[in-house]
C-alpha cells in the first residue's frame, strides 16, 4: 500500500467522508433522536448530521472555534453538556487524543440513553501500514496522538468503560483515494487491514 492511500484513509470528516461513514453504519435519522458530536473539531460532521435530517444535534469541542453556520448547541465546557441523554454519540477521530480513554469513554457512556449507541473511529494500529512502518507510521509520529489502538486493545478499552455490546464495522468508507488506490483501499477495509478502525458500541 502506498503512502498516498494511507494518508487518505483516516482523519478527515468532510461531507463526502462523513456521509459515507454514516452509510457504512446504515445510520438513518430517527424522529426526535438527539445526537452528540463529541470532539467536533470544525463542526463538519455535526453539519453532516444536520443535513442528513437529525433535528437535535449538539457539538462538544473544547478547543475549536464555533462555526458561523451553527447558531446554537456548540458546547466548549464538558460541564455544560445537557443533562438529558443522547441516542447517538459520535467520536470521530478523537479517542486517540485522550489522555485517559477509559475514563472518557465511561463519561460518554453516562451520556447515552439506554440502548443509545456510540459510533467511534480511530487510526488502526493493527493495519498493514502500521505493521510495516511501526514507529515511523505517520499516526505514531503525530505528537497529538497519545494512545493508538489495535482492534483488540480498543475492544478492551470499551469493555473497561462498561460497553458490553461492541461491533467492528468492515463496510468500506469512501475517502479521497481514486482509481487503483480506491480499489486497494476498498479491499483493505473489507479485510480490516486499512488505516482506520470503525466501531459501534451500545449502552445496554
Amino acid at each position: 500500500m502506498s503512502d498516498d492511500i494511507s494518508s487518505l484513509a483516516t482523519g478527515s470528516t468532510d461531507a463526502l467522508i462523513g456521509n459515507s461513514l454514516l452509510d457504512a453504519f446504515q445510520w438513518r435519522p430517527i424522529p426526535d433522536a438527539v445526537c452528540l458530536d463529541y470532539g467536533a473539531g470544525h463542526g463538519h460532521f455535526a453539519k453532516t448530521l444536520i443535513e442528513r435530517g437529525c433535528q437535535h444535534v449538539y457539538a462538544f469541542e473544547p478547543y475549536g472555534t464555533k462555526p458561523n453556520w451553527l447558531d446554537k448547541d456548540w458546547i466548549r465546557d464538558a460541564d455544560e453538556l445537557p443533562t438529558h441523554k443522547f441516542d447517538w454519540v459520535f467520536l470521530i477521530e478523537v479517542v486517540e487524543h485522550m489522555l485517559d480513554p477509559v475514563a472518557e469513554l465511561q463519561r460518554i457512556r453516562t451520556l447515552l440513553a439506554p440502548g443509545g449507541q456510540l459510533v467511534l473511529t480511530t487510526p488502526n494500529a493493527g493495519g498493514i501500514r502500521a505493521r510495516l512502518q511501526q514507529f515511523e507510521w505517520r499516526e505514531a509520529q503525530n505528537p497529538t496522538h497519545i494512545n493508538l489502538f489495535s482492534p483488540s486493545s480498543l475492544e478492551i478499552c470499551l469493555r473497561r468503560a462498561g460497553f458490553t455490546e461492541t461491533s467492528r464495522n468492515f463496510q468500506p468508507v469512501r475517502y479521497l483515494a481514486k482509481g487503483l488506490q480506491a480499489q486497494i483501499l476498498y479491499l483493505l477495509q473489507r479485510i480490516g487491514m486499512d488505516g482506520g478502525l470503525r466501531y459501534i458500541a451500545r449502552n445496554s
